[in-house]
């Protein structure tokens, strides 16, 4: 059987979350529950947003920083009044997480089109 642990305000230090995992030996057996705010402020929101959502056994429950983010991308303006509390709280660094991921994704596709 696994231990539990839980973790919250992360906020996309995705390297300083790896080193507590493995400073703690997480493994498959063992569950780890993040209670929110896993995006803004740091430079790696999506990084460590696709690492959580590719292992089963870590659980995300939205926090206030995820529900900003919600509420100004469901706005479709980031300049709507919930747009600016978002970027006010830290949602430029995700922001720019998000889009130079996008940027890179779309050259490596572009890339892989070109060589095939």
């Amino acid at each position: 059987m696994g231990r539990i642990f839980v973790i919250s305000d992360v906020h996309g230090y995705y390297d300083l979350f790896i080193k507590l995992l493995n400073e703690i030996s997480f493994n498959d057996l063992d569950k780890l529950y993040v209670i929110g705010d896993v995006c803004d402020r740091g430079e790696d929101s999506l990084k460590l947003l696709f690492y959580i959502q590719e292992h089963d056994n870590i659980i995300l429950i939205k926090g206030n920083h995820e529900l900003m983010m919600r509420d100004a991308f469901k706005a479709g303006d980031l300049n709507t009044s919930q747009g600016r509390l978002w970027f006010q709280n830290g949602g430029n660094k995700t922001c720019t997480s998000y889009h130079q991921y996008l940027q890179k994704k779309a050259f490596d596709e572009y890339e892989y089109s070109i060589l095939k």
